[in-house]
């Protein structure tokens, strides 16, 4: 049986195509990706653009053809469709284009999907008796959740107005971003992770998942893998994290897109922000690695369209 997913978020769209059962779990067959940065200009106008709503036209158009004959579909908006008050407007671009039905997702529904997602890339015996966060960094918002056992689902889940796009546009005016604007940055995230009062348990696995965390990882793997093999999950040591996060605040953005250009033409204006983001939550859990993930919020409901 397949599944497809399209996640509609801050910056990108995304597509994924799983194939599997409920009893043998699920292989990914497809996975697209196109930046349309939804929510550009969101945080001060409060609507979608209409440039962005082409955008996202431009998405869904090449999308439907990959999709055909595919029965279980869903697609999924995220931060920016929650915030924007002209949501009408982004679910009238996906009815035009495709005949889905469009579904905004809460933040907490968020955090379930790419906690669920996330851990089915991992061993699962390595994690079933230890504690596990999972942490999502998008362009709008940043979900965490912790379980208590990897096995069991997330007992706390929340979602934070703290995104690489949203913070970009809030506190960088250039790049290289200026030592007193990326110190901006660091505090926002400080006072939302204060805010959120996210439960530190002894011993926890600290998993990333999606763009901000893939982006790093692939940057410290080098030329072992590409964004199309990452397939199995990275090991990403906090040192590591705060030399690439360093190096990042230093460069230009054609510097940044010079380092790998498929991964990072679409972000390189906002990676530094959203190292940022993560450098703080591996802080708070005080771990000294975290796993990254190839899985997110997407194949988490992918596995729950094969497994309903």
């Amino acid at each position: 049986m397949k599944a497809a997913v399209v996640d509609v978020g801050t910056n990108t769209v995304l597509l994924t195509v799983v194939e599997g059962n409920a009893a043998e779990g699920f292989a990914q067959i497809v996975s697209e990706r196109r930046f349309v940065r939804l929510g550009e200009g969101l945080e001060e106008s409060g609507v979608v653009s209409e440039a962005a709503l082409q955008r996202l036209e431009g998405a869904l158009t090449d999308y439907r053809g990959i999709v055909d004959g595919i029965e279980r579909i869903r697609i999924v908006g995220t931060s920016a469709s929650r915030d924007a008050g002209n949501p009408n407007d982004i679910e009238a671009v996906v009815r035009r284009v495709t005949g889905w039905q469009f579904e905004i997702l809460s933040g907490e529904e968020e955090g379930r999907y790419s906690h669920l997602g996330a851990l089915a890339a991992l061993n699962p015996d390595e994690i079933a008796d230890i504690p596990v966060a999972v942490v999502d960094i998008g362009g709008g918002s940043t979900e965490v959740t912790v379980s208590a056992h990897g096995s069991e689902p997330p007992d706390f889940r929340t979602s934070m107005r703290i995104g690489s796009v949203r913070l970009t546009e809030r506190y960088l005016t250039r790049q290289p971003v200026a030592a007193v604007e990326r110190g901006l940055v660091r505090s926002a995230v400080r006072a939302a992770l204060d805010a959120a009062d996210l439960p530190r348990k002894p011993g926890v696995r600290l998993v990333g998942a999606a763009g901000t965390a893939v982006t790093l990882a692939i940057l410290h793997a080098g030329d072992r893998i590409s964004e199309k093999g990452f397939v199995e999950p990275i090991s990403l040591p906090l040192t590591e994290l705060n030399v690439w996060s360093e190096r990042l605040a230093a460069m230009t953005r054609s510097e940044i897109e010079s380092l790998n250009p498929d991964l990072m033409i679409g972000r390189s204006d906002v990676i530094p922000a959203g190292a940022v983001i993560l450098e703080e939550v591996a802080r708070l859990f005080e771990v000294g690695e975290l796993m990254v993930s190839p899985y997110a919020l997407r194949h988490g409901i992918a596995w729950e369209l094969l497994t309903s």
